[in-house]
């Protein structure tokens, strides 16, 4: 009776290592998982804000990163890094066509938001 006691708890006990480490497996293959998404979510990207968020997936041409990075557009916009969205719009009706164009040449190539761009759009019609 002992001998059968002792086999039928060896069993079990394999049994239930092997569940045991079944679970373990998919833990980890679930750890490995969320870690590679978590990864993948603190890589470096370009700033998160509201209005960058909205941003155009097509990256500037280096036509446009020549000419706009060799200016701002502070002198017709003062402290326009610096202004949200919300802020620019309304200031765009008092510019000429000329200003808007350059105005909208640095967008693209900076946060380029596109409540901004299509306002911009907006009032080249």
């Amino acid at each position: 009776n002992a001998t059968n006691a002792r086999v039928i708890g060896q069993f079990a006990l394999g049994a239930t290592n092997a569940k045991a480490r079944s679970a373990i497996s998919d833990a980890e293959k679930h750890i490995a998982a969320f870690l590679a998404i978590v990864a993948d979510s603190a890589s470096p990207k370009r700033a998160s804000s509201p209005e960058t968020a909205e941003a155009t997936s097509a990256p500037p041409s280096e036509a446009e990163r020549t000419i706009v990075d060799e200016s701002s557009v502070d002198d017709i916009v003062s402290g326009y890094d610096t202004l949200t969205a919300a802020q620019i719009l309304p200031l765009l009706t008092a510019l000429d066509q000329s200003q808007r164009d350059r105005v909208e040449s640095y967008e693209r190539s900076h946060r380029a938001r596109k409540t901004v761009l299509n306002r911009l759009r907006q009032l080249q019609g």
